[in-house]
């Protein structure tokens, strides 16, 4: 395949996977990965592996990146290389493997000083450090990856920013601060056409509008997510909607529903090996259940 054809394929394939159109991306890469271009090799090699970690595809996608990284570092492309590493990176932060995640995200800050590659290892570090507890430090990389986003010029990059920030407001309870930068992150991923990243800040977005006591404005931007990571088959992001439908139908006390809701979470969960989740909403049954037994009971 000549250069500009792999290139312009390659091309079509992310506009599809930022479209949510995943099993024709994957055809288009699977065309692209055919070039002799190094640089379309390591690229399309990558976007596979990010499509195959939304699916929970470990193995594979952790292969896909690795190949990516060894692409890249062979040619000498340091930029295409960092972002290989950071495919496999997030593949082991999607799983909560924080002790593999984080040294690779560093690597990343060593091999260029590329101010879009730096701020998303500085999003991911921060992710990895929220999802650990450590907010405060979590909210500084954020904020030093959104000035690096903003020094590329990096649209999407800013987009991710504020969907991160806007979670972090939420764990510290700062549900109206967290609408405001949910609704902000909306309006830029949609203005990249980036469907995921809209889907994940309406997923925060609900979430923030069901802490301030608004379920039934919640459901809009929770079935927009659910709809999206449902049709692109992303098992992870979908058992995040339905413990969150979950919470909406328990605030609404509905716990048949909310029971319905979380058993589905939870099968995936024990599907897709993700442990922290099973231990999580095997909690949240329980305490539906025992809710609902002392309700049957008063009456």
């Amino acid at each position: 395949m000549c250069n500009q054809r792999a290139l312009e394929t390659l091309e079509e394939a992310v506009r599809l996977e930022r479209g949510g159109l995943l099993e024709k991306a994957l055809a288009e890469l699977d065309v692209a990965a055919r070039s002799d271009d190094p640089t379309v090799l390591a690229e399309a090699l990558r976007h596979q592996a990010d499509i195959r970690r939304s699916r929970c595809e470990w193995e594979m996608a952790v292969a896909l990146a690795r190949r990516s990284r060894a692409v890249a570092h062979a040619a000498g492309l340091p930029e295409l290389e960092a972002e290989a590493v950071n495919a496999e990176a997030a593949i082991y932060l999607t799983r909560r493997f924080f002790a593999e995640a984080e040294p690779l995200f560093e690597t990343m800050l060593e091999i260029t000083e590329d101010p879009r590659i730096r701020g998303i290892a500085l999003q991911n570090l921060g992710i990895s450090s929220a999802e650990q507890g450590h907010l405060e430090e979590a909210r500084h990389r954020f904020l030093d990856s959104h000035d690096f986003f903003e020094a590329a010029g990096y649209t999407r990059g800013m987009a991710t920013a504020r969907v991160n920030s806007g979670r972090i407001s939420l764990l510290e309870g700062r549900d109206e601060e967290a609408e405001t930068l949910c609704t902000q992150a909306d309006q830029l991923a949609r203005r990249v056409g980036d469907l995921e990243l809209s889907a994940l800040a309406s997923l925060n977005l609900a979430e923030a509008l069901l802490r301030r006591g608004r379920p039934a404005e919640a459901e809009i931007p929770a079935s927009v997510a659910l709809g999206y990571f449902t049709g692109v088959g992303n098992q992870w992001r979908r058992i995040e909607c339905l413990r969150l439908f979950g919470d909406l139908h328990r605030a609404e006390e509905d716990a048949e529903s909310a029971l319905q809701c979380y058993a589905r979470a939870l099968e995936l969960a024990r599907e897709t090996e993700t442990p922290d989740e099973v231990a999580g909403l095997e909690e949240l049954l329980e305490a539906v259940e025992e809710e609902a037994r002392g309700s049957a009971a008063a009456r």
